[in-house]
C-alpha cells in the first residue's frame, strides 16, 4: 500500500501541532514526574552499569498509518548506552514496526523509525524498556539523571506531538544505608549516691550504674533503593563498614573502662565487638553492613566507674559515616542532641576559699529558694604536699526556702596554707540553690564575697 505525500502530511502535522498548543501535546508519563527511581550510591562508580526504568511516552496526537514518524531518546552529554536497547514496544491502540535508526550502544542517544501499521490514537504508549547505562554521575546522594524524548517525522525537519524535547528526571543518587537515632531525654546523675554524681538515678530502664540510650538503629537496606541493576533494592554488604561517631563534651567524664558499647545482643552486657574505643571527646565503633543485629533499634550503654562524679548535664551526638566496598563514602546523618543527660542535684565551686584565723570571718552562705530542704555534700582540693581534713560541715542541710551558714573551718582545716578548692554537690534543682564563700577582715571591715560557680550546666552563678 502507498503512502500519501509525506511532505504534504508533515506541514499539516506541524499545522496541526501549532494550533493545537500544549492541550494535546503528549508526554513522558513513568516514571512519572518527582519519581525517578533512587539507585544506591554505596554499589556505585561512575563505570557502573546502570538499569533505568522503563520511559513510557503517551502520545498527544493520533497518528494514521500514513505518517510514520522517529522517536529520538537522548542521554546527558558523556552517558552512554552500555548496550542498544531493545525496540520499543507499543500499547494501548495502534500499531507499528520499529526499526534501529542510528545510536545505541556507546553512544548517548538511541534512534528509532515507527512504521505505523495501525492507526495510534491519543491513548497509544512508546515504552523503551529497562535500558542499560555503561556509566552514570549516580555516585553520589541527590545526584539525578534525566533522559530526554523527542519525536519527529521521519525526515526529522518537524517535530510531532510538542514543540520541544521532553525531558524526564529517571533516576537519583540515594544511600541504602540509614541512621536512626531516637532522642533520649531520661538519664538522671544521682547525688544522692555514695560519690554524688558518680551513678544513674535508677529508673526509666537505666540502673545506678548503667544508663541506656535505646532506639540507636542502623539500617543496610532502605525500601525504594535499588541495586545498580534494579533487581531490587540494595542491602549493604561484608565490605561495607558503617561507623558510629559518638560526642561527649565532658570527654566521658566518669566512665568505666570498656564502659561505653552498642548492644547488639540486647543482653545489657559488653559482649565482643560492641564496644566503643574512645579518643578525647569521641568514641567510635565499626560495624559490616551486613552484621545481622542491623536494621533493629538497640541500646547504647554507658556504665560509670561510681567513684568520679559525672555532673548535672550533659548532650551527647550521635552521628554514621559508610566507607562501602565500591562507592564512594557516605554521610548518614546522626543527632546533635541525641542524649540529654540531666540530674536530681547541682554542683557548686569556687577555685578559692580560706580558714585563715587572725579574727578573720570565713563562711559559706547557701541559699534554697525551693519548697523542701536539700542535703549537700562536699569535696575539697588542695595544693600538692597540704593536706585537708574534712569536719562537721562536710556534709549538712539546707532549709526550705531558707539559708545556711557554714563556717569554712567546719568543712575542712588544712595541714598547711589554710587555702583550697571546693566542690559542692546539692540534691536540688539547679534554680533553686545559689551560694557564695565570704570572708571578713577584722581590721577593716572589707568584705570579699566569691561566688560559688555553678558548673556543668552552663558555667552561671
Amino acid at each position: 500500500m502507498s503512502k500519501p505525500n509525506l511532505v504534504l502530511s508533515t506541514a499539516v502535522s506541524a499545522a496541526l501541532l501549532v494550533f493545537a498548543g500544549a492541550a494535546q501535546a503528549g508526554s513522558i508519563t513513568a516514571p512519572a514526574a518527582g519519581s525517578p527511581v533512587s539507585y544506591a550510591v554505596e554499589a556505585i562508580t561512575a563505570t557502573t552499569d546502570i538499569t533505568l526504568p522503563d520511559v513510557e511516552y503517551t502520545m498527544g496526537v493520533a497518528r494514521t498509518t500514513a505518517q510514520d514518524f522517529t522517536i529520538i531518546y537522548r542521554l546527558p552529554d558523556g552517558i552512554l548506552f552500555n548496550a542498544t536497547p531493545a525496540a520499543p514496544t507499543i500499547a494501548g491502540g495502534g500499531a507499528g514496526t520499529v526499526t534501529l535508526k542510528r545510536g545505541g550502544a556507546g553512544t548517548n542517544e538511541v534512534v528509532y523509525d515507527i512504521d505505523v501499521t495501525t492507526a495510534l490514537t491519543t491513548s497509544t504508549t512508546i515504552t523503551l524498556v529497562a535500558p542499560v547505562l555503561a556509566n552514570s554521575n549516580l555516585t553520589a546522594v541527590g545526584n539525578t539523571l534525566a533522559i530526554s524524548v523527542d519525536l519527529w517525522e521521519t525526515g526529522e525537519t518537524a517535530r510531532v506531538d510538542n514543540l520541544t524535547a521532553l525531558s524526564r528526571t529517571v533516576a537519583i543518587g540515594a544511600s541504602a544505608a540509614a541512621l536512626v537515632s531516637t532522642s533520649c531525654a531520661d538519664a538522671t546523675t544521682d547525688a544522692n549516691h555514695t560519690t554524688p554524681l558518680g551513678a544513674f538515678v535508677a529508673a526509666n530502664g537505666d540502673t545506678a550504674l548503667r544508663g541506656n540510650c535505646d532506639g540507636l538503629r542502623v539500617n543496610n537496606t532502605t525500601a525504594g533503593v535499588r541495586a545498580p541493576d534494579n533487581s531490587g533494592d540494595y542491602t549493604l554488604v561484608a565490605g561495607d563498614v558503617v561507623t558510629l561517631t559518638i560526642t561527649d563534651p565532658t570527654g566521658f567524664l566518669g566512665l568505666a573502662a570498656n564502659g561505653l558499647y552498642y548492644d547488639l545482643n540486647d543482653n545489657n552486657t559488653n559482649d565482643a565487638g560492641e564496644g566503643f574505643t574512645i579518643s578525647g571527646n569521641t568514641a567510635t565503633r565499626t560495624l559490616a553492613g551486613d552484621n545481622g543485629a542491623l536494621n533493629a533499634a538497640h541500646n547504647v550503654n554507658y556504665v560509670p566507674t561510681g567513684t568520679t562524679p559525672m555532673g548535672t548535664a550533659r548532650v551527647l551526638a550521635v552521628a554514621g559515616g559508610l566507607a562501602p566496598a565500591v562507592g564512594a563514602a557516605v554521610n548518614l546523618g546522626g543527632n546533635t542532641a541525641w542524649w540529654t543527660w540531666g540530674s536530681n542535684g547541682l554542683v557548686l565551686q569556687s577555685p578559692w576559699f580560706s580558714t585563715f584565723g587572725n579574727g578573720y570571718t570565713n563562711r559559706f552562705i547557701l541559699m534554697n529558694t525551693g519548697a523542701n530542704a536539700v542535703t549537700y555534700s562536699t569535696t575539697v582540693l588542695t595544693e600538692g604536699g597540704n593536706v585537708a581534713t574534712m569536719g562537721t560541715g562536710q556534709t549538712g542541710t539546707i532549709p526550705a526556702a531558707g539559708t545556711v551558714v557554714i563556717d569554712s573551718a567546719d568543712i575542712a582545716t588544712f595541714s598547711g596554707a589554710t587555702r583550697g578548692a571546693v566542690t559542692f554537690t546539692v540534691n536540688a534543682p539547679a534554680s533553686a540553690v545559689k551560694g557564695t564563700f565570704q570572708q571578713v577582715n577584722p581590721i577593716s571591715g572589707q568584705v570579699t564575697n566569691v561566688p560559688l560557680e555553678r558548673v556543668y550546666g552552663g558555667s552561671t552563678f
